[in-house]
């Protein structure tokens, strides 16, 4: 199990993971097929979680905490500015009562220190940060118990902000936390340096790199398991297929960009990956999508071409009537969806000029056509 947020500055990741160290015995009862998820311990599995910082331009990461036990467990992570986080842990103990506690993390080499601790009465969950703009960062909670409120945390401690009739969603944006609360849908907006909450209606969203996943189903002979794809649109929208390139095809649900932009960090297998980004121009974009579309629509009509001089070669010179002609010298005959005809069953010594006859073509965008020729040749004409 893996989880990455990004640092507000985008410099640092903040990760956290949980090991599996396994002895002989549980080795052996995990070959046997005797470990229950509910028994990692007694099969002899012995959970470990941690959380790291991963330095972006340095290429190097240091573990910063570990469980003091097996029965604590991080339930999330909240950066605070560049190179501090809050973690939530929760802890569960036989026949003691469950027990939450705020602790903060430095990536300078400061001791872990106990921010807050919860009773056993209440459930707090992480809601939002605050970004980079905002002077003191602060990172909102909710604590649901006889009484539901919104706290704001900060390095030095914990400040309750408002009750709400319970949470539905969170963000940080504008400089301003906003909390969707109850089942009616009321807005709140919180200020993140007093506290205070007004009812007002979140501002627009701003505009942030998209991520989507998408299921596919696999190609045929590859197997019957549908392969989960991770997308990153760069120009589009959320809800725009459109200008999206393929990041990572078998990775999990479990992916960030950085707050500038820079970067994306996804998980594939338990490992945590990070990639860099690069803005684009749209002309240059839509230029380099248009040419890459034309690379690949000649590609398809040279081999196209070539099929039908294979069969020219063994028809005594007669280049095919139709499709069905080509399709047993295509390696894939897919190639031949879309292509039109202009000419069927020509002899090419017949031909004055073969290589400006047309035998057929793919239409192409704006018009154009990507003609194929009756000595092979394949070029892009109006």
């Amino acid at each position: 199990m893996l989880r990455a947020v990004w640092s507000t500055d985008g410099h640092r990741i903040w990760i956290y993971r949980r090991l599996l160290s396994v002895d002989r015995s549980g080795f052996v009862q995990a070959l046997k097929g005797a470990v229950t998820p509910g028994s990692p311990v007694e099969a002899g599995l012995a959970p470990e979680e941690q959380v790291l910082v991963y330095d972006v331009e340095r290429d190097s990461g240091t573990v910063v905490w570990r469980a003091p036990s097996t029965e604590a467990h991080v339930e999330g992570l909240a950066p605070l500015g560049s190179h501090r986080v809050l973690v939530l842990v929760t802890e569960l103990k036989p026949d003691q009562p469950r027990r939450q506690t705020l602790l903060r993390l430095s990536a300078r080499g400061e001791r872990a220190a106990v921010v807050a601790s919860f009773e056993d009465s209440t459930t707090v969950s992480l809601l939002a940060h605050t970004d980079a703009s905002v002077a003191v960062p602060k990172v909102a909670l909710v604590e649901l118990g006889p009484v539901h409120r919104v706290l704001l945390a900060s390095w030095s401690g914990v400040q309750p902000s408002v009750e709400v009739p319970g949470v539905v969603s969170s963000k940080f944006s504008r400089g301003a936390f906003w909390v969707l609360t109850g089942a009616e849908g009321r807005w709140l907006r919180v200020d993140p340096a007093t506290g205070a909450a007004t009812e007002q209606a979140p501002p627009p969203d701003e505009e942030e790199l998209p991520l989507a996943w998408e299921t596919v189903s696999p190609a045929r002979g590859q197997g019957a398991r549908p392969a989960r794809l991770l997308w990153i649109g760069l120009q589009s929208g959320p809800d725009d297929a459109a200008g999206r390139f393929l990041l990572s095809a078998d990775a999990g649900e479990v992916a960030a960009v950085a707050p500038n932009s820079s970067a994306v960090v996804y998980v594939v297998d338990g490992v945590a990956l990070v990639r860099e980004l690069y803005p684009v121009p749209m002309e240059t974009l839509q230029r380099q999508k248009r040419e890459a579309a034309e690379a690949v629509a000649l590609s398809r009509a040279r081999q196209l071409g070539t099929a039908m001089m294979m069969f020219a070669a063994d028809h005594d010179g007669v280049l095919p009537q139709d499709a069905a002609d080509i399709a047993p010298y295509l390696r894939n005959r897919d190639y031949l969806d879309g292509f039109v005809f202009t000419a069927q069953g020509l002899r090419i010594k017949d031909l004055a000029d073969p290589a400006r006859t047309e035998i057929g073509y793919f239409p192409f965008e704006g018009g154009q056509r990507i003609v194929v020729f009756a000595d092979g040749s394949a070029k892009k004409r109006p």
